[in-house]
């Protein structure tokens, strides 16, 4: 299922991405552009812990997550310590501006599989994401 994160709602559609018996989820979540920057912060968090519900997906299923911001030098550090993503998924935290008077968007990644094997490579990932964190965000 993708989920498409809009104005306030969340929607859910067949995904393309299906093999066999796994689920790859993959969905964008954007905040509103009338908000300030900590507040799109915010809302992004809140919009991405409630799809996370709604496909019933749980932390072990992320693999990746792109963040998108307007001014990755002055908002990299904000968005690090604002819990929008969690240190055990491998992030990418890019310099490209979402939407017109948007400053922030999320695109996440999670597999959920019955293949143990599928499991132990998700979790490879995660467990070894620090050293490509350290070289794609800004401190």
């Amino acid at each position: 299922m993708r989920a498409l994160v809009g104005e306030g709602k969340i929607g859910l559609r067949p995904s393309p991405l299906r093999c066999n018996l796994n689920r790859k989820v993959r969905w964008p979540i954007r905040a509103p552009a009338t908000l300030d920057f900590k507040g799109q912060v915010a809302c992004v968090r809140e919009r991405y812990r409630e799809a996370q519900k709604q496909l019933g997906l749980t932390p072990a299923t992320a693999v990746f997550q792109r963040i998108f911001l307007s001014d990755v030098l002055n908002q990299a550090a904000f968005v690090r310590d604002s819990g929008v993503f969690d240190d055990s998924v491998a992030v990418s935290i890019v310099q490209q501006p979402p939407l017109p008077g948007a400053k922030i968007a999320l695109l996440a990644y999670h597999i959920v599989s019955p293949d143990p094997l599928a499991n132990r490579l998700a979790s490879h990932l995660r467990k070894n994401s620090e050293p490509f964190r350290r070289r794609t965000t800004v401190k």
